[in-house]
């Protein structure tokens, strides 16, 4: 029986940003590199947000305050699917998981209005595990003191999805709120 939903943040809760803005101001194969040398250190606590700023500055010639106003704009909340999680969290506590800069993915919460929906965050900068490692997910249920089958992970990467699987969680993949939440009634999760 499920008792506890975890979320991903970016591409569940709102939009990607930094594969968007990426691809926005280089070559795809740059973005990708980017993407997984440098956001992937930022992910990990390994640098600042203010240090991907001037990274990507450095890159781009876009001043870091204007990178930083970009990504703020481009972030928006997936509204169908917040209004499904207040409406689940009468019975449920949410827990966010997600690999993001502490600083960054705050001032979103803040921005969208969204810190009163999780009970806890776990963020991969502020823990120094990422998903998909299952290191991230087994430190999750450790603090809180679940069961892993007693947990359902909604997350729009397959990969991270597969992670919590292989630590016992029950994993969605996000596509959009009306199939989670058919995916979540199979599982016995109704509003």
């Amino acid at each position: 029986m499920i008792k506890h939903i975890f979320l991903d943040f970016f591409g569940v809760c709102a939009s990607e940003v930094a594969p968007v803005w990426l691809r926005a101001h280089m070559s795809e194969e740059e973005a990708i590199a980017y993407k997984a040398d440098i956001v992937q250190k930022v992910d990990e606590g390994k640098l600042s947000y203010r240090e991907l700023l001037d990274y990507l500055s450095d890159k781009t010639w876009v001043p870091a305050y204007q990178i930083n106003k970009e990504w703020h704009d481009l972030s928006f909340c997936h509204a169908d699917f917040i209004a499904f999680m207040r409406d689940l969290k009468s019975r449920y506590d949410i827990y966010l998981l997600s690999n993001a800069s502490s600083e960054f993915l705050r001032s979103l919460l803040d921005k969208h209005q969204l810190n009163d929906l999780f009970t806890r965050l776990f963020i991969s900068a502020e823990i120094k595990l990422v998903k998909p490692h299952a290191d991230y997910f087994e430190h999750a249920l450790a603090e809180l003191g679940f069961q892993p089958d007693e947990c359902v992970f909604i997350d729009d990467n397959l990969i991270n999805c597969e992670g919590a699987e292989k630590v016992g969680i029950h994993a969605i993949r996000y596509q959009n709120a009306k199939q989670v939440e058919a995916d979540l009634a199979a599982l016995g999760v109704k509003r």
